[in-house]
């Protein structure tokens, strides 16, 4: 078996696709299988040990879509002859999309189409009227004709299954869910000096992006009924210039502004070193599929604030809180976390890491992605017999 997976971009600044991307290759690599990485960008990551990256560069007119003749040239090359591979779409709107499902419809390969939360109600309407209008307008007629005829559509949480299914009212829609690597989170902890007890922190990691709700949660740490050493510290990569100068100003005109930090993106030992410390890392999004910073946190037994749109209609069970991303809601929770006493914060952290363990670890959804690669090879294969 032979899993090409066509993204968008295999950048870093193109933020969790490509992590996703890799940590799924690296999984279904260990299964045995061979993998490809077709992407287009000027500076790619490295593909996973074991993996091969075809990388395109961008052509220069090609504005947004991102269209490269070697693009496709590099996806022919994966395609092959077409016998026993699958292709694993990633994205829906870029060049790297259309072209994929084209050329698997030409040589008659399975495809599946991850589309991770890009087709949700907050996208269509999040840049103004005139953006909806176009990208509307792509969809009907470049995006749906060229999926239509995609043999599954991945669904990441319940809600995106059950809006899929009405945009792909035909086509088999498959629910899995992302997941954590423990292992590698346990050695990275491991390598870290042993706690001494969690701070007073309420903790913020990702892209400062409107719809992580970051502003949100600046005005919900100053209107929670805390004491003075709770500090709220903001770690992340840096969005447009508009949404962060609002940010600054909020910070600054806070009631809480002495206590309200702003910090750089975090990665490796400093990443994990921030999730454990942290008392409640909160996660306020108006649109995710499932954040990985919630899985993170509660792996590193930190339970987390997050709102339904994330889709993880199962958090509460794992001693996290759910909201709708409003000031008042989250204000409360906040002050219901933090101010909990040692007991009910150890259970709390104690159902987070058992939740992740059970329903979003690597251990447990690896397999379920195994076994849908090989339904649809199968399913290629019996085709094939039947000419």
């Amino acid at each position: 078996m032979r899993v090409v997976y066509i993204t968008e971009s295999h950048e870093a600044r193109a933020g969790g696709i490509p992590t996703v991307v890799d940590e799924l290759a690296r999984q279904v690599r260990g299964q045995g299988a061979a993998v490809e990485i077709v992407s287009v960008g000027h500076e790619p990551l490295p593909a996973p040990a074991g993996a091969m990256l075809r990388n395109a560069v961008p052509a220069r007119l090609s504005g947004p879509w991102r269209w490269s003749a070697d693009l496709k040239r590099h996806i022919e090359a994966a395609a092959g002859d077409g016998a026993f591979r699958i292709f694993h779409l990633h994205g829906i709107w870029l060049a790297s999309h259309w072209y994929g499902a084209r050329i698997a419809r030409q040589r008659r390969i399975p495809t599946i189409m991850s589309v991770h939360g890009q087709l949700e109600p907050y996208h269509w309407t999040d840049r103004g009227l005139l953006h909806s209008l176009k990208k509307s307008l792509y969809w009907r007629l470049i995006a749906y004709p060229a999926f239509r005829t995609v043999r599954v559509i991945h669904a990441i949480t319940p809600q995106e299954r059950d809006h899929l299914s009405s945009l792909f009212r035909d086509q088999e829609i498959v629910l899995i869910p992302n997941a954590a690597d423990l292992e590698e989170i346990d050695r990275a902890l491991g390598r870290l000096p042993d706690p001494v007890g969690r701070e007073s922190v309420i903790a913020f990691l990702g892209r400062f992006h409107p719809k992580k709700g970051v502003d949100i949660l600046i005005r919900a740490f100053a209107e929670a009924a805390l004491p003075r050493q709770w500090r709220l510290v903001l770690a992340g990569t840096a969005g447009k210039a508009a949404y962060m100068s609002e940010l600054q100003r909020l910070a600054t005109t806070s009631p809480a502004r002495d206590r309200i930090t702003f910090i750089g993106p975090l990665s490796g030992a400093a990443k994990w070193q921030f999730y454990r410390t942290a008392a409640v890392v909160a996660v306020p999004s108006l649109s995710e599929v499932i954040g990985m910073v919630n899985l993170e946190a509660a792996a590193c037994g930190t339970p987390t604030i997050t709102t339904y749109d994330t889709g993880l209609l199962d958090w509460e069970a794992g001693g996290g809180i759910l909201i709708n991303p409003k000031v008042r809601e989250l204000a409360e929770a906040l002050n219901l976390l933090c101010l909990a006493d040692t007991t009910e914060w150890q259970r709390r952290s104690l159902a987070a890491r058992h939740l992740v363990e059970t329903q979003y670890s690597w251990a447990r959804v690896r397999q379920l992605w195994w076994n849908l690669y090989r339904s649809v090879l199968s399913v290629q294969e019996r085709i094939a017999a039947l000419g």
